[in-house]
């Protein structure tokens, strides 16, 4: 922590940050607010129990003040000198918090160490054709992270020769990429009514191979999001608002999202976005059940019933249910009269990079800090991959066209 001046404001409040987790860890919280009560609480397995979901959870954005500690989601156990503490939900043990080590190590991160990128794809070569493009971005953007691609009925060759064009132009090796070729992700229905079950599959994905294993920070997402390197970093980012959570993923829950013409109300419209970041080992054993209960609601047909078919937010929705159902907190149900919706989504859910569907809307990248990053990126990438489908290759074309064509960027 040698440059804690100048510009690294940051840095300073994190340090605080620190020292406060560290006191909220061994000095008895005040009760926290919402349905997380005594040990791991039990909603019910929520499937039944819709009525049960219509808390007003209170769960910061970041930067938050210590102030706000006492009411998010820790849980409550019993300590072994039978005295009742709180600890983060990430916690492993009530005895020993081993995890906290490793949100707090994340916080730090500027490379993406300990964490996978992670998305699955079908045989529309609208979203297949973005694979190596996707890779690309995330690692030249993250080098030490790992990119996870999951696809029910294997990749074309271009995908594989582009990814593994991707890794030499970066300087890194073919295990920075694992394409992970399982038929168990096939479904026969791959959308109920307007909703893609195939983005609702990436969250209940059991990772039969190990793809996963040793990843500390699972980020999930979309394929078409080309990645940029940010200050804090996507790891940094979320590891920061674990700490003030307390839970084992970082998301934002969207119900202040709801648009009127979708009439799914209370808990049938409740949802989180479709990017998502986890602590992996933690997560993964306390969403166990849910995921089962899940997929099976998945490959039943059972969703087909859901009212969230009649929009476009089935994996939303199922994301929403896995947290409720396993006991996690979802997050605050609103994010305060003052707060317009579009600054509070862009404090607390940045896409951490430009997303497919922005072209059109961005125009051009706002500052020259951005375009000298991207610029070189773009034009390399459009070297790199001759042959992209429609997709992919329209939107490299109109990044470069709409940003890089000053001298100064070349």
């Amino acid at each position: 922590m040698a440059n804690l001046d100048g510009g690294h404001w940051w840095l300073k409040l994190l340090v605080v940050l620190q020292l406060v987790i560290i006191v909220a860890l061994v000095v008895r919280s005040p009760a926290e607010r919402g349905v997380l009560d005594l040990g791991r609480a039990d909603l019910g397995r929520g499937g039944s129990s819709y009525n049960s979901c219509d808390e007003d959870w209170r769960w910061p954005g970041w930067p938050v003040s210590s102030s706000t500690f006492g009411t998010t989601g820790w849980e409550r156990w019993a300590n072994p000198n039978g005295k009742t503490m709180f600890w983060p939900a990430y916690c492993e043990h009530n005895e020993t918090c081993t995890n906290h080590g490793k949100v707090l190590n994340a916080t730090f991160d500027t490379v993406g160490r300990g964490l996978c990128l992670f998305t699955m794809v079908d045989d529309n070569e609208r979203y297949m054709g973005f694979v190596p493009v996707y890779a690309y971005f995330a690692l030249a953007a993250y080098p030490e992270a790992r990119v996870v691609v999951v696809t029910g009925n294997g990749f074309p060759e271009y995908v594989s020769t582009g990814v593994r064009a991707a890794t030499a132009a970066l300087g890194l090796n073919d295990a920075s990429v694992r394409l992970v070729t399982d038929p168990s992700t096939n479904l026969t229905t791959p959308k109920a009514g307007r909703s893609s079950l195939v983005a609702a599959m990436r969250f209940l994905y059991d990772d039969p191979t190990g793809a996963l294993q040793d990843c500390d920070f699972v980020y999930t997402g979309d394929v078409d999001i080309l990645i940029e390197r940010e200050e804090p970093s996507l790891l940094a980012f979320h590891a920061h608002r674990m700490l003030v959570s307390g839970q084992p993923f970082d998301n934002a829950r969207r119900t202040f999202e709801r648009k009127s013409r979708i009439d799914c109300n209370g808990f049938y419209g409740e949802r989180l976005t479709g990017l998502h970041m986890v602590l992996y080992g933690i997560y993964r054993n306390r969403t166990e059940q849910a995921r089962r209960e899940l997929l099976a609601a998945v490959q039943s047909g059972e969703v087909a019933s859901w009212c969230c078919t009649k929009s476009d937010f089935c994996d939303e929705h199922i994301l929403f249910q896995l947290v409720w159902r396993s006991g996690l907190n979802p997050g605050y149900a609103r994010p305060g009269p003052m707060v317009p919706i579009s600054m509070h989504r862009k404090r607390i859910r940045p896409v951490h990079g430009i997303h497919y569907s922005q072209m059109g809307h961005v125009g051009k990248l706002e500052t020259e800090e951005r375009r000298q990053y991207w610029c070189p990126l773009v034009q390399f990438a459009l070297q790199l991959f001759p042959d992209l489908p429609h997709s992919p290759s329209r939107m490299l074309r109109w990044l470069d066209r709409t940003n890089c064509h000053n001298s100064d960027h070349l």
